[in-house]
């Protein structure tokens, strides 16, 4: 009995059902955090529309000085939404993994700065996203310098940012996965959640971790796909001059995707961590 553990399908499938529950019976949270969200989307949109707009036509090749620029500062803004982004999904997040684990209801939105479970948790969220977007700066970088630069060197930077980005994303993927059982952990106080003790947890069980990480966002395929079509609806209504409708529409689609995808890639991490802990403890008994 101590070898037994869920299957991967059961993960992915547990984490939809269970991400919804945790949805649907914390709806202050999740509304709150939907309203945050779309608020941040908004925010690059009233900043610089110039630039968004830019970033959605067709650029020429080679692309000029100015679309260059429109490009950076499209890019430079949404990163910086991106990382403010994750850090808003930190309570949500949170109220997930506590309502899997322990069966506690939150019934608001909190931003507990005051608690050391908010802190570490918002800290090892903004850590990781930053360190996921690294490849990101790179581009920006390319992009800032490349007229600046003779075409030979443009050209071999850009082959050396390449390298180092597919070299980086492939470090990353085996950080990211081997660190997801660390966030149930600090979200629930369990004795020791730290960095080295996630890593040393998931030893043995990356291929299981990513297997089921993997068949969870396969599931919401669908949704991606609504997800793009309201996208381009927004980005249409931009393109035609209706840019707060189609800012709007924009902004609501990608919050609610954020939400709806995060939810259940929660859930999954849960389902793992509780899995692998009932485990450890038969194996132990």
């Amino acid at each position: 009995m101590a070898d037994e553990k869920m299957t991967i399908r059961a993960v992915a499938v547990g984490a939809w059902r269970d991400g919804f529950a945790a949805l649907t019976a914390q709806r202050g949270v999740s509304l709150t955090t939907f309203l945050a969200l779309t608020l941040i989307n908004l925010v690059p949109q009233l900043l610089n529309p110039e630039a968004q707009l830019a970033g959605l036509k067709p650029a020429a090749n080679p692309p000029s000085a100015a679309a260059l620029s429109a490009l950076v500062q499209t890019g430079s803004i949404g990163l910086v939404s991106a990382l403010i982004a994750s850090l808003a999904l930190a309570p949500l997040a949170i109220a997930i993994h506590r309502f899997i684990l322990l069966g506690e209801t939150t019934s608001s939105y909190r931003v507990e700065l005051g608690q050391r479970r908010f802190r570490r948790f918002a800290f090892y969220t903004f850590l990781l996203n930053l360190i996921a977007l690294t490849p990101a700066f790179f581009g920006i970088f390319f992009l800032a310098t490349i007229k600046l630069l003779p075409a030979v060197a443009a050209a071999l930077l850009g082959l050396g940012i390449g390298v180092i980005e597919i070299a980086g994303a492939i470090v990353l993927l085996v950080l990211l996965v081997r660190l997801t059982l660390l966030f149930p952990a600090v979200a629930v106080d369990a004795p020791r959640a730290g960095w080295n003790r996630a890593l040393d947890e998931s030893s043995g069980h990356f291929w299981r971790i990513l297997s089921a990480l993997l068949l969870t966002g396969l599931i919401g395929i669908l949704v991606f796909i609504a997800a793009a079509i309201v996208q381009a609806m927004g980005g249409f209504l931009m393109l035609h001059g209706h840019l707060a409708p189609g800012a709007l529409v924009a902004g609501i689609g990608r919050a609610a995707t954020s939400v709806l995808m995060a939810s259940v890639f929660v859930a999954a991490a849960s389902l793992l961590y509780r899995d692998m802990a009932k485990r450890q403890v038969a194996q132990e008994a």
